[in-house]
């Protein structure tokens, strides 16, 4: 008796990690690259802290419980500027072995939230003119270049298909967040690429979000209408900081904001 009940046990073990094993990978394979990153980014280099919950803090069933880290090295030749861009970001939750942001049906299709750091090489901030005026343009240049060539891009959107365009909706100042009170709040509609797509060789991306299943119904990448939301401001001498959420929802920007991006703590 006691051997068919560890026989059960053992095989309930196994199917468990078969039935998760991309999201085991997935949780894994971020811890690792995680820590990689976090002791090259902007974070550690000034003396910085930021924390934004990831999904674990949240009462439902919403996003992937790490918060991820990524410095994007190339960032600078994108916008032919000397400025250094540190990456945290997070995505919807996994089902069914894979993440929600693949499928077209889903309140967290293609959504995303996190924080921007930006380093100035320059003699202003990033995203900012000299009178210290926001410059819209140059700061969606940090989504545009996160989404379309590190995320979208690298899952295969063609070049020739690849669209992001902003529609500034409502733009609100200082707005306190994270202990200071001087970020600018901008609302945005998007229009962009959805992540809706066939398997076709393996991607660096299937190993964080695992392997999407193509939904036929809709073409790949087809495009999709997204909400937007940034806070910006700036810490120190030359380094711009924005938080951000994108989603095809407006409520689950809302409950982003309210629950995660609110509560980010910043410690200087």
């Amino acid at each position: 008796m006691r051997r068919i009940i560890k026989t059960i046990i053992a095989l309930s073990v196994v199917s468990i990690i078969i039935l998760n094993i991309n999201f085991i990978i997935s949780v894994i394979g971020l811890s690792i690259f995680n820590k990689k990153n976090y002791d090259d980014s902007l974070m550690k280099k000034e003396n910085i802290e930021i924390e934004i919950g990831g999904g674990y803090e949240t009462k439902e069933k919403d996003w992937y419980p790490l918060v991820n880290c990524y410095n994007a090295y190339y960032f600078d030749k994108y916008v032919n500027k000397d400025v250094e861009l540190t990456i945290l970001y997070n995505f919807g939750y996994f089902n069914k072995n894979t993440s929600v942001i693949f499928n077209p049906n889903s309140d967290f299709y293609s959504s995303f939230y996190g924080c921007y750091i930006v380093k100035s090489g320059g003699d202003k901030y990033y995203g900012f003119d000299a009178e210290s005026i926001v410059n819209v343009d140059e700061i969606v240049k940090i989504p545009e270049y996160d989404y379309k060539v590190l995320v979208a891009g690298d899952m295969g959107c063609p070049n020739d298909k690849m669209i992001m365009d902003y529609e500034i909706i409502n733009i609100v100042e200082d707005v306190e967040l994270s202990g200071k009170s001087d970020f600018i709040r901008i609302d945005t509609d998007v229009i962009m690429n959805g992540l809706n797509h066939q398997y076709k060789e393996f991607k660096r991306n299937y190993i964080q979000y695992g392997i999407p299943r193509y939904n036929d119904m809709y073409e790949e990448f087809e495009l999709v209408k997204m909400k937007g939301r940034l806070y910006i401001s700036t810490l120190k001498d030359d380094l711009t900081i924005i938080y951000y959420i994108f989603s095809p929802n407006a409520d689950i920007i809302n409950k982003c904001d309210e629950e995660i991006i609110k509560n980010a703590k910043l410690i200087i």
